[in-house]
């Protein structure tokens, strides 16, 4: 039987209004890469993750 999973972080999201400033820190602080997702209902999300690891939704408020 596998570990229980319960009480682990699955994934966070932060919003902001200078992603591409946002990116680029947690590039240089974490390496993890910015891909693209503007296919949630009209609203601008990205992923940051290492290789294809998840790690954080970026929400773009600028607009």
């Amino acid at each position: 039987m596998n570990e229980n999973q319960f009480n682990k972080v699955a994934w966070f999201e932060i919003g902001s209004s200078n992603t591409e400033e946002t990116q680029q820190f947690f590039n240089n602080v974490f390496g993890w890469d910015y891909k693209t997702n503007n296919n949630l209902n009209g609203i601008n999300y990205g992923r940051l993750q290492e290789s294809s690891e998840h790690h954080m939704l970026l929400k773009d408020f600028s607009r």
